[in-house]
């Protein structure tokens, strides 16, 4: 988790103070490192914050000019970029093919409104500093987490009202706390301090450099002991001050509903806490002022500001975790054995290479949300097409999307959607179901790879026309004429719903044009609204206004098909596509593709395959089930050859007519020792 490498910023800001003070470089260059490796997101962040906070020491202990305080501290300066030199280096064996790899997903696209200098929040945002201000519930999308307890709030303020901190001390402090704010206020500084992409939730993870922050200052203003050098007056002023912030908060909420107009207005309005929160927040900063203000700190005084700190930041934390459903453990690792063993039962009695379309969803059930499966090929450790990560690669993604699975945005990829072309192009061998003791093979599947004709490399596919991509990658690959029938639409009648009113019930009527499955999509569709002849196939996940294929079921060439759902009134871009696939002529095509079959060796690995196949005057390319990403090599009968993109992101490796050894490896990209 990204969150871990924060663990090791205290550490890291010591190891500055260490190189500042002692010109000791160890502890920096140590810790800085664990926090790249740890996590090279925060890692990165932890490289800004580091540089910031540097310079911030060498202007807080000078009070000369700009030119003249970095000449004297130029040794300073220079041991540290050097130290920072060298952890860099260290990462590197990390960092590049992370790079490398990065620029290959949804990442590596820069988009100029990013970098807008837009306002990314309001006044709103000083609501964070309540207690219980947010929950699990407004995760994705928030104002900037500043919660970092009242009694920090307090001395935070205390730290710019005492007179024991030198003036020149505060303005330096506020300096570095205006940076870190404008680096979550700007929408391009904050794309900056997010590698140059703006977040896909959790908006500003930059936040918690600015938390520590506050937490450092507070700390200072704590070791001034500001019930005996502040009087009467400043004390007052600090408890209107932190109140005052609290309430700047909660008219700050009417004021951003007004600034972002109507059609925001309800989604800002709903971000305000509850008005008890302010209420318990203004009582806790009064009670933690009497005892923090006393002339003498005592036992006492100090066990009940412990109290309350506890008890505040407890009550936060359970308020913090509302909503969370946290599902059955012990429901959850029994059902995680059941569909363990439903894996094992494939994975270990077939070691060829090929993938597993799983609809088990005995573990949802006991998740306690909603549980798409996106990552269950790791938890079970088999191969899949479904994926949820920031390191997926965009052109596999976009291939697949565009050939009719669904994805929701750059992180993700599911099955939903595959029917038998994908079946066959992604070597889907298995159907996983639940609650059943055997899977079931799938007559698609060929193997990892294939020969084909050349022409296939030809094709580029066209963004999210399903059945036109699919149609004319069939035609290429030898498949008879009229794999697949477009549905001729006899009626399309459409009605108003009283549910939603900006939807409409759309209901087509058609004959079956083959006998074989029958597929459907569309854009701005509410897939679980979805009937055939008066019969729901909603699908096994709910992604609403997506496109993808769904499977509306077998039918026999002539059926009277009654199609219905709820849409917008038009269908936008390709509108809706059906089509049925001719099973028959399917099967032809597989054997077709089965005589020119891959013999992968039994000893290949994940990072080097190799075996045999035969090519021909008409096949002279090996269409091979992997994606076809930077760090692949291919050799054929000893000769390097390239590798051209099948279908615009599987791999084609060029085939001679007869016999030919292909040998396939891996290098990561950025990664030298080999």
């Amino acid at each position: 988790m990204w969150l871990d490498a924060l663990i090791l910023l205290p550490l890291v800001a010591l190891g500055i103070h260490r190189l500042y003070n002692v010109h000791k470089f160890d502890l920096y260059i140590v810790t800085l490192l664990l926090s790249i490796i740890t996590n090279y997101y925060l890692g990165y962040m932890t490289c800004l914050f580091s540089v910031l906070y540097f310079f911030y020491l060498i202007f807080k202990n000078s009070e000369a000019k700009l030119l003249p305080t970095l000449k004297t501290a130029a040794i300073k300066i220079r041991d540290f970029f050097f130290a920072s030199i060298i952890t860099g280096g260290l990462s590197a064996i990390l960092l590049v093919p992370t790079f490398q790899a990065m620029l290959t997903t949804g990442k590596g696209a820069f988009k100029l409104s990013s970098f807008l200098p837009l306002p990314t929040f309001g006044f709103g945002a000083f609501t964070q500093f309540e207690v219980a201000s947010g929950n699990y519930l407004d995760r994705i999308f928030h104002y900037p987490s500043l919660y970092v307890g009242l009694l920090m709030l307090l001395l935070l303020v205390t730290y710019y009202y005492t007179e024991e901190i030198p003036q020149h001390y505060k303005n330096m402090s506020v300096w570095l706390l205006g940076i870190l704010f404008l680096g979550m206020w700007l929408r391009s500084f904050n794309t900056v301090w997010h590698m140059m992409q703006q977040p896909a939730g959790f908006p500003f993870r930059n936040v918690y450099f600015f938390s520590f922050v506050c937490i450092i200052l507070a700390f200072e203003a704590w070791q001034t002991h500001p019930g005996k050098v502040l009087n009467d007056l400043q004390k007052l002023a600090v408890i209107a001050t932190t109140i005052g912030l609290l309430l700047l908060g909660r008219l700050g909420f009417f004021l951003d509903a007004a600034l972002v107009g109507h059609k925001y207005e309800a989604f800002i309005k709903g971000l305000i806490p509850p008005f008890e929160f302010f209420a318990i927040s203004c009582l806790i900063v009064l009670l933690e002022a009497i005892f923090l203000f006393a002339k003498r700190q005592t036992i006492f005084s100090l066990g009940v500001i412990s109290l309350i700190l506890i008890a505040e930041l407890s009550g936060n934390f359970f308020k913090a975790m509302y909503g969370i459903p946290f599902g059955s453990q012990p429901r959850f690792s029994r059902d995680l054995k059941i569909e363990q063993r439903q894996i094992d039962r494939i994975t270990q009695t077939d070691h060829s290479f090929y993938r597993i379309d799983n609809h088990s969803t005995i573990i949802a059930d006991s998740v306690g949300s909603r549980y798409n499966s996106y990552n269950d090929s790791l938890l079970f450790n088999y191969n899949d097409l479904t994926s949820y990560s920031s390191t997926l690669d965009n052109q596999t993604r976009v291939m697949l999307r565009d050939l009719g699975l669904f994805s929701k945005n750059e992180r993700r990829i599911s099955s939903q959607g595959i029917s038998p072309l994908v079946e066959t192009l992604a070597a889907t061998k298995y159907t996983n179901h639940p609650h059943r003791n055997q899977p079931s093979l799938k007559s698609s599947y060929v193997g990892i790879g294939f020969a084909i004709p050349k022409a296939a490399a030809e094709f580029k596919l066209s963004p999210f026309d399903i059945e036109y991509n699919q149609q004319t990658l069939l035609n290429l690959m030898g498949a008879p004429t009229n794999t697949i029938h477009p549905v001729s639409e006899l009626t399309h009648d459409v009605d108003p719903d009283s549910q939603f009113p900006k939807l409409v019930h759309h209901t087509l009527k058609f004959k079956a044009p083959a006998t074989g499955r029958l597929y459907g999509s569309g854009n701005r569709i509410i897939y679980e609204s979805f009937k055939v002849n008066g019969i729901s196939r909603r699908p096994r996940f709910q992604f609403e206004h997506e496109r993808f294929l769904i499977n509306l079921g077998t039918h026999k060439r002539g059926d009277s098909i009654s199609v219905d759902f709820l849409a917008e009134p038009t269908l936008s871009n390709q509108g809706s596509d059906f089509f049925a696939y001719d099973a028959t002529h399917y099967h032809q095509f597989i054997k077709t593709l089965k005589a020119h079959k891959f013999r992968l060796d039994p000893d290949s690995t994940a990072t080097r395959l190799h075996g045999t196949v035969t090519g021909s005057r008409k096949n002279r390319l090996l269409f091979m089930s992997v994606p076809n990403q930077t760090g692949w090599s291919a050799q054929v009968n000893d000769r390097s050859v390239p590798i051209r993109a099948v279908a615009d992101h599987f791999m084609g490796i060029p085939l001679k007519p007869g016999k030919n050894h292909v040998n396939l490896t891996y290098h990561v990209p950025g990664f030298f020792c080999r």
